[in-house]
């Protein structure tokens, strides 16, 4: 039996234990009806988790159905741009993302409710504000993050962030609003996101952390990519004018 399979039949006995309606709808993915509407959440990181740690896995599957049957009423959270790894072919249930310029990434909206992140659809951009909206407020919200971020030099021209429950990916976004900065940002030309909580900034030096990079990517929950892009802060505030100009 795939781990696939026996992770999704766990989380649905689970569920219905619980008085919760779900059904498979794809790979990875799992929809469930609740009192506050219909959900669908993934179940890809739950699984690499539990391939990483297997012997966690009972823990870590209670804790996802936690989460799912607990009470989470839309529009009470915190709104913010997340940077998820590009899919070609999205399938009909992919979140809302739009790109994020010539990168391997996509920038979703997502909502921050009681510890737990769920990802817009296109539906919920048009019933809780509008994409306009959205987008000035997520970047607000992202703002007030960045304020407090911290970066730890791994050596001369290189350094890194890291907060496993955190976007700190995404400040990249706002990488020429950083009140707290290591370094003069005009001299940063590359960024790596290898997960959600983890980001890389640095000068061409950067380039020879690969393996770290990688690393961060095969052991940190939420992985994003291990690839090392061009990103400054002329990057950052271009990206800005047109994503909050729409």
């Amino acid at each position: 039996m795939s781990l696939e399979y026996s992770v999704t039949n766990e989380i649905l006995k689970r569920l219905r234990q619980s008085g919760v309606s779900a059904v498979v709808k794809d790979v990875h993915c799992i929809e469930v009806h609740t009192s506050n509407g219909v959900r669908r959440c993934t179940t890809f990181n739950l699984e690499r988790e539990i391939s990483l740690y297997p012997c966690n896995t009972e823990d870590l599957i209670q804790r996802f159905v936690d989460h799912i049957s607990s009470s989470h009423p839309r529009g009470e959270g915190h709104i913010y741009p997340r940077l998820i790894p590009r899919i070609p072919n999205k399938p009909i249930h992919h979140p809302w993302v739009d790109a994020l310029g010539s990168t391997s990434l996509d920038v979703a909206i997502v909502e921050h409710t009681n510890g737990v992140l769920r990802f817009f659809s296109p539906i919920d951009i048009v019933t809780q504000g509008g994409l306009v909206y959205l987008k000035r407020i997520a970047l607000h919200n992202l703002f007030e993050v960045v304020q407090d971020i911290q970066c730890v030099e791994v050596c001369d021209g290189v350094w890194r962030s890291s907060h496993p429950e955190v976007l700190t990916s995404s400040a990249l976004l706002l990488l020429h609003k950083w009140s707290i900065a290591p370094v003069d940002l005009s001299v940063i030309q590359f960024c790596a996101t290898p997960s959600r909580g983890t980001l890389w900034i640095g000068t061409a030096d950067i380039n020879g952390y690969e393996d770290q990079i990688t690393r961060d990517f095969q052991s940190e929950p939420h992985p994003i990519s291990p690839c090392i892009f061009g990103w400054s802060v002329e990057h950052a505030h271009q990206w800005n004018s047109v994503w909050s100009g729409q």
